[in-house]
């Protein structure tokens, strides 16, 4: 149950594949409740999602009684979401195997040539039996036997499928990895300074997301340095005030890696715009004070769409060149040199320049 992928145990990813296929009821069954599982559960309570614990076989009796089809999963293996739909959607009592073969010696035999692949689809009527669990006995291998003493088919997995489609077979000691690979969150194309902060950003939430602190200070630290930015700019502290700007965007991109590490959207919800609005408000304090508010007024606006834009367009050459992140950092920098308000305006016009090159690449096509 440690947490070692993204932040979590392996448990939470397996129940997060099978949720992005629209099943919104689990059931645990375990024999003792460490704390590293009760965490779990409770978190996924939060999101929403229904969590039951299984202690006894009667109790996985009575919960059998509350649904018409059941996925069981040996939580101790990874499958891939594209396999788990397939299986889904067959809407088909079945029992999956692997061929026997030595890089599947740790899966439990069904037969001389077969191993279960960790995942069966079995009528609630069939747990309805596990109130005949003997002490001791896995549920997951008690109705393994159950189903196929009641004669159910045995689909065997086929390795020839693409990568895409292929089951992730593999136990919890060794899963982390491949795992990880496949969950991988997507990588920004803005450039290596968002590659940097996101590399960081996933080291951190795999050593401290499960902690609860880390994922506090990640929705609040953009909040936090834009309200610095803000009072820095109210008393005329200009360079101090982007250089809290640079610290609010990249804890924007913390923000945003860390809700997708926890299967959360990853636009930037209420507090991500309210950081936003704080940091366009402290760049029209500066600017009026440099240029007057009129002037001042218009460029806040001007850089500020193009910015938004910019981002939310997933843009090739500006997330590239011009991502919000870089934009900030160059504001900084020229700022503590006395440029800020020239560099503002050249970048006004590459953000425009970056922006058009595509569109008038689309509306040829269009024309076409």
């Amino acid at each position: 149950m440690r947490p070692n992928i993204s932040g979590h145990a392996q448990l939470f990813h397996s129940i997060q594949a099978l949720r992005s296929l629209g099943i919104d009821a689990f059931a645990i069954a375990v024999e003792v409740v460490p704390g590293e599982l009760l965490a779990l559960v409770e978190n996924l309570r939060q999101q929403g999602v229904s969590v039951d614990l299984l202690r006894s076989g009667p109790e996985a009796a009575r919960f059998a009684q509350e649904t018409d089809l059941v996925l069981v999963q040996n939580a101790a293996i990874w499958i891939a979401p594209a396999v788990l739909d397939e299986v889904i959607r067959a809407q088909t009592e079945t029992i999956f195997s692997l061929a026997e073969d030595p890089a599947y010696a740790d899966f439990e035999r069904i037969d001389l040539n077969r191993r279960w692949a960790g995942i069966a689809v079995l009528d609630p009527s069939l747990i309805g039996d596990a109130i005949e669990l003997p002490d001791g006995w896995s549920l997951d291998s008690f109705l393994l036997r159950k189903a196929l003493q009641a004669g159910y088919p045995v689909a065997q997995s086929r390795p020839d499928r693409s990568p895409e489609a292929v089951a992730i077979h593999c136990r919890a000691a060794n899963s982390a990895t491949v795992i990880a690979s496949a969950i991988r969150l997507p990588t920004a194309t803005s450039g290596w300074l968002d590659l940097a902060v996101e590399r960081l950003s996933d080291a951190a939430i795999s050593r401290w997301n499960s902690t609860g602190w880390w994922q506090a200070l990640a929705q609040w630290m953009p909040v936090a340095a834009a309200a610095l930015a803000a009072i820095s700019a109210g008393l005329a502290f200009s360079v101090a005030s982007y250089w809290s700007g640079f610290v609010a965007i990249a804890g924007l991109a913390v923000r945003r890696r860390t809700n997708q590490a926890n299967y959360r959207a990853g636009n930037l919800g209420g507090a991500g715009w309210l950081a936003v609005a704080v940091l366009l408000a402290a760049l029209f304090v500066n600017l009026r004070g440099e240029v007057g508010g009129a002037e001042g007024l218009f460029l806040t606006i001007s850089f500020g769409g193009l910015a938004i834009n910019g981002a939310a367009s997933r843009l090739p050459i500006a997330a590239r060149l011009l991502s919000p992140l870089t934009l900030a950092l160059i504001l900084a920098i020229m700022a503590g040199a006395g440029y800020a308000v020239a560099a503002l305006k050249l970048l006004i016009v590459l953000m425009i320049v970056v922006q058009l090159v595509p569109m008038r690449g689309k509306s040829e096509l269009n024309a076409n």
